[in-house]
């Protein structure tokens, strides 16, 4: 009888204090995410778009990849990327993951002009790709979405992507 009075007592007291604190930071929950493209500033994107891949100094070809997100701490966002082609979905995922700060976007926040590799260009050329982003700030906080996009590609001079293995 005496633990139950306790417990009770413990529980009504923890209420109050509760009741009686605003809190610092909202608790976890999902963030609102937009998944997009520009290397300069956030474009956003629609499923089926075509997305112009870009050769790159090193040789490589990337599509330039952004996000923008509202309701999260901005300050080492985890970006984590995904790719695959979008008829395949039993696939592997073509992943790219870093730590990255976000920029204040009007009402958002956003991070720009992330190069994500298009491992292989010739065969991802004309076909749709699904890309999917997820944000994971340091309260834990995450949100993800996804589009599907279709890559193209104009030659270089040199060579560019043109055989698919």
């Amino acid at each position: 009888m005496r633990r139950a009075r306790v417990r009770i007592a413990s529980g009504a007291l923890a209420a109050a204090l509760v009741a009686g604190c605003a809190r610092e930071e909202p608790p976890p929950g999902e963030i609102a995410i937009e998944l997009g493209t520009g290397e300069w500033r956030f474009e956003p994107l629609v499923d089926g778009q075509e997305v112009r891949m870009i050769h790159g100094a090193q040789g490589g070809w990337h599509v330039w990849t952004s996000v923008r997100a509202a309701d999260l701490d901005p300050d080492r966002v985890r970006l984590e990327l995904y790719m695959r082609p979008a008829d395949e979905p039993e696939s592997g995922w073509d992943t790219s993951k870093i730590d990255v700060n976000m920029v204040p976007d009007g009402d958002a926040f956003a991070y720009l002009g992330y190069p994500f590799v298009v491992v292989s260009p010739a065969c991802a050329a004309d076909r749709p790709l699904e890309i999917r982003a997820v944000l994971r700030d340091r309260r834990g906080t995450t949100g993800s979405d996804s589009r599907v996009i279709v890559p193209t590609w104009t030659p270089v001079e040199g060579g560019g992507p043109t055989t698919c293995d």
